[in-house]
């Protein structure tokens, strides 16, 4: 008994004290993700032109799609339900348009998926222009503008739903 008071003393004495009740606060287990083919990227201004009917599209190519308003319900924490689904899927398609450059939440999300690509030392971003350009793009993110894109201008929801589902087969995961 002397020996563990002595280790929590030096505990205290070396990383402050705190009690049994904030160390519960402190560490949470972490729930395992959902495993999906897709986490969909974008902005809400972008949700009923192309983001829905491209979920739909993806879904009716048999993929699994992670979508925020499909997944993150009243109560949870946004944030952590964004970390899950990015952390869950197999790959990010990001839909980049002139709303998707102005958000934070949307800029958070890229970050994690490069994170995920360095990483994994995996291709996982697969990237859409939609309303924007190369050069705009490249504006805002030079290794953006280096990655190969599926553009809304010049293909059809069905045309980029399955180049998406060709690029999720050949993975092969």
């Amino acid at each position: 008994m002397n020996a563990i008071r002595k280790a929590s003393a030096t505990a205290s004495s070396q990383f402050g004290s705190f009690s049994r009740a904030q160390a519960s606060v402190v560490w949470q287990p972490r729930v395992s993700p959902e495993l999906t083919d897709i986490f969909l990227s974008h902005a809400s201004e972008d949700k009923d032109e192309i983001a829905r009917p491209l979920r739909e599209a993806l879904e009716d190519r048999g993929l699994t799609v992670w979508f925020d308003e499909l997944k993150i319900k009243v109560g949870h924490s946004i944030r952590q339900e964004i970390e899950k689904g990015i952390e869950g899927a197999r790959f990010g398609v990001v839909i980049l348009s002139p709303s998707f450059f102005a958000k934070q939440w949307t800029q958070a999300e890229l970050d994690a998926l490069f994170t995920k690509k360095i990483d994994s030392g995996r291709s996982v971003i697969l990237p859409i222009w939609h309303r924007v350009t190369k050069d705009e793009v490249a504006s805002q993110s030079p290794l953006l503008a280096g990655l190969l894109a599926l553009n809304s201008a010049t293909m059809t929801l069905s045309e980029i739903a399955d180049a998406i589902a060709e690029a999720v087969a050949e993975d092969g995961q």
